[in-house]
């Protein structure tokens, strides 16, 4: 049955329309196989324009839009009913000799129009393309070949694809180095890399010189990257030719071509005359500067000749289009060629567009904007603690995403039983996981880099490193991402990690891969695992226990490393929802809200959770234990603080207007190692205050400080500080704690663990210490009158 059968309602529409569109004259119509309509678009601009059109409703109609093919004149009444009656492809191969060519973007090599379809997300409903929408797009193309401006296209309408001629045995990757705006002529060299298809060629880089007449070059930056280089070609041997070029050259594995930069967008073209005249039109010195620089080419008939123009782009700064030109057979040598045979040479020869595609780094990453922005990320550094089934797919998540940076870690040799979890296929098996995951992550990221400790082949064992070593491993600069799974091992990397303030996420799957438990550690801030025993043990209403399921027993064991079952649709998804927390966190999009996170397919059975519902990612915040020998470390048990100061610090902050204020405060420290805050200064009158940022006024709260020690004969002294968050919550963000530890180390404020109170929007109060040798700690307060202190401060004089 065809289309207007199913929907006749939509065929009577459709030939309304077709008949009285003022865009359109029809001179006939028939219907048969499908449905065909001959006519003239009308194009007004001073004067009405008419071009002949044939089109075509596919069978797929209305989910697939018309065809319009421009021809050099109308078809009869008669014709057309004949054509109805031929497939598609058919009525291609009888109206290709007729077909009118304008040789622009979205023109096909038959001479239909690409029309575009535009996406719509939020109906849910197919975009329907018919008659009016076909012929007011049609005549928007055409009123752009009248008048040469076109509606915008999207991003992937290359020009290469609508030239009649392709060459499409060969596809150029072009890099960075392939835009940067200093030269505008020169050579070009792209190579084969052994990983990609042998269609492909990488751009390795452009010589020439610029605008003042200085010979530059433009490499790619190798990283020690296989995926874009096999060989790294030095600029002197490509300027010598050197044999290292010159072999490779004549095998093909390295492609020389000469380019151009022109000023404006070239039309697809068929024929050498084509060329040429692009060439009169754009190069100084034209046809002569042209057949001088490819003479040598064309006086040795070389079979092929590569040659490129970069011009400004619809949509980036610039763009590219390769040429190979392509010898016909019969083409001799010229022996002591001139200009003008080298001229009629070229006519020995044909055009082919070349497949290009943008592979700089910003373009690359494009498809992750707003959610993963490589302008953030690209700095990020991660420490990859186990890299099995979990750990590689987090890796390859990461990568894809555009994480700068990474270090793999895993004493694991991939086996073939392996890999029906694993990131890494059978192609990697018997080497070691991280090398494994190491050259995987390359093929989907070629923009990464990674830590020689992560792919020696060495197998490491995180219970074997020294202090030297872990010093290195577990830095501060790098996010630890633990997949481990084995208590003992992820108890010393904790230990470490806290003695390293270095933070981490915990990920592991549970119940078969029904749920899985992400945990972040932050030193100071979040409980570390060691706390979450504690907390586990004693039943601790935010510590979310998932119990083990009695059906899914151990498979088999590894060495002491129990192998638990879980398909890779389970950990995938654990994976990506664990690879989204660590995103957000490094991007600084998750508010620091929480630090446990418990996803589930299922019910959990005996977990106090308000929702258990399948299918919920449940989310905590779990803060140190008092009792984490890792996380107790201070000097001082306890803050005591006076009412009397409490409302200073509330009026502070309501006079602030919604910025942040904040100031000093003053206290002392009594026998039983108690801070006691006497005071807490303002913020001063040339005090720097923002929404989410503020700077005391330093000279103002030196001098309220050596007033307070003046008046109480210096048993008060400078404690710490204490600022408010007006939109967030009172526990410390990392400039915080970055400006605590600089206070802490510095000799000149007097104390090497400082006290700070953050407000929250609420008028919540917290007070957190911030030891200069650990991370901080959250430490208990409690309010007391002025008299106590006066008793504290007399018993402490004592």
């Amino acid at each position: 049955m065809s289309w207007w059968e199913r929907n006749p309602s939509l065929f009577n529409c459709e030939i309304e329309e077709l008949s009285r569109n003022n865009n359109y004259r029809q001179t006939a119509y028939a219907v048969n196989k499908t449905l065909i309509s001959g006519g003239n678009i009308i194009v007004r601009t001073e004067k009405i324009n008419k071009f002949a059109v044939l089109i075509i409703y596919p069978e797929g109609f209305p989910y697939t839009p018309p065809v319009v093919h421009l021809l050099t004149e109308n078809l009869t009444e008669t014709e057309l009913i004949e054509l109805s009656k031929q497939s598609m492809k058919q009525i291609k191969q009888i109206v290709w000799d007729r077909k009118k060519m304008f040789y622009h973007r979205h023109q096909g090599v038959d001479g239909s129009l690409c029309i575009l379809e535009q996406d719509d997300l939020h109906s849910e409903r197919a975009e329907i393309v018919g008659a009016r929408a076909t012929i007011l797009r049609t005549r928007d193309w055409l009123h752009g070949v009248l008048k040469g401006k076109f509606p915008m296209d999207s991003r992937e309408v290359e020009l290469h694809a609508h030239f009649p001629r392709i060459a499409l045995d060969l596809d150029f990757l072009l890099t960075d180095s392939f835009y940067h705006k200093e030269l505008i002529e020169g050579r070009f060299y792209v190579q084969h890399s052994r990983f990609i298809d042998d269609r492909f060629y990488i751009g390795a880089g452009i010589v020439g010189k610029n605008k003042n007449g200085i010979e530059l070059s433009k490499f790619e930056a190798i990283k020690q990257n296989p995926i874009f280089f096999q060989s790294v070609w030095d600029v002197i041997d490509l300027e010598i030719k050197s044999e290292k070029v010159v072999e490779p050259i004549q095998s093909g594995d390295l492609i020389e071509g000469k380019w151009w930069d022109i000023d404006v967008e070239p039309r697809p073209f068929e024929e050498i005359n084509n060329l040429m005249l692009l060439v009169e039109q754009n190069l100084e010195g034209g046809s002569s500067v042209f057949i001088k620089a490819i003479g040598q080419e064309l006086a040795r008939a070389h079979e092929k000749i590569y040659i490129g123009f970069r011009f400004p782009g619809r949509h980036d700064d610039l763009e590219w289009l390769m040429l190979r030109l392509v010898k016909l057979p019969d083409t001799g040598a010229l022996l002591l060629p001139t200009e003008e045979e080298l001229k009629r040479q070229l006519y020995n020869y044909t055009v082919e567009a070349i497949i290009t595609e943008k592979i700089t780094e910003e373009y690359f990453h494009m498809r992750n904007k707003g959610r993963a922005e490589r302008s953030t990320l690209k700095d990020k550094q991660i420490t990859m603690y186990g890299v099995g089934a979990l750990g590689s797919t987090i890796t390859n998540l990461l990568a894809k995403a555009g994480v700068g940076s990474f270090r793999l870690i895993d004493k694991g040799v991939l086996h073939a039983h392996n890999v029906i979890r694993h990131e890494c296929g059978l192609l990697y098996v018997g080497g070691s996981k991280t090398a494994a995951t190491f050259t995987h992550t390359l093929k989907y990221n070629p923009f990464v880099s990674f830590d020689p400790i992560a792919y020696t082949g060495t197998p490491i064992d995180i219970t074997r490193l020294s202090d030297g070593e872990w010093t290195k491993v577990a830095s501060q600069d790098f996010l630890g991402i633990s997949t481990i799974a084995d208590d003992n091992v992820e108890a010393l990397l904790n230990e470490q990690a806290m003695l390293n303030s270095h933070e981490v996420f915990y990920i592991r799957a549970l119940r078969g891969g029904k749920a899985g438990r992400i945990f972040r550690v932050r030193p100071g801030v979040d409980a570390c695992k060691e706390c979450l025993a504690l907390y586990y043990a004693e039943e601790h209403v935010d510590f979310i226990n998932v119990m083990d399921d009695p059906e899914l027993p151990v498979l088999t064991n590894e060495c002491n490393n129990p192998v638990r079952p879980a398909s890779a649709a389970d950990l995938t998804i654990i994976a990506s929802i664990a690879t989204r927390l660590v995103l957000d966190s490094l991007q600084k999009k998750d508010e620091e809200l929480y630090n446990h996170w418990v996803w589930t397919t299922e019910e959990l059975p005996n977990a106090n959770l308000e929702n258990n519902i399948p299918f919920t990612l449940h989310k905590k915040f779990l803060p140190p234990h008092p009792h984490c020998r890792l996380c107790k470390k201070v000097p001082f048990k306890r803050v005591k603080i006076t009412e009397e100061t409490r409302q200073k610090v509330i009026k502070e902050i309501h006079e602030s207007g919604g910025m942040e204020t904040g100031g000093i405060l003053i206290g002392f420290v009594t026998p039983n190692c108690e801070l006691v805050v006497t005071d807490a200064s303002l913020s001063g009158p040339n005090a720097v205050k923002k929404i989410d940022w503020f700077e005391r006024d330093v000279e103002y709260c030196q001098k309220y400080l050596e007033e307070k020690t003046l008046q109480t004969n210096n048993q008060v002294q400078y404690i710490g500080e204490w600022h408010h968050h007006p939109t967030g919550t009172n526990r410390p963000s990392l400039r915080d704690l970055q400006s605590m530890y600089e206070i802490a180390i510095q000799p000149n404020y007097g104390t090497d663990c400082p006290l700070m109170l953050i407000v929250s929007s609420t008028h919540d109060f917290a007070f957190t210490l911030h030891p200069h040798n650990t991370k901080f700690v959250q430490i208990q307060s409690e309010i007391i009158s002025q008299e106590k202190v006066e008793q504290l401060m007399k018993l402490t004089k004592g």
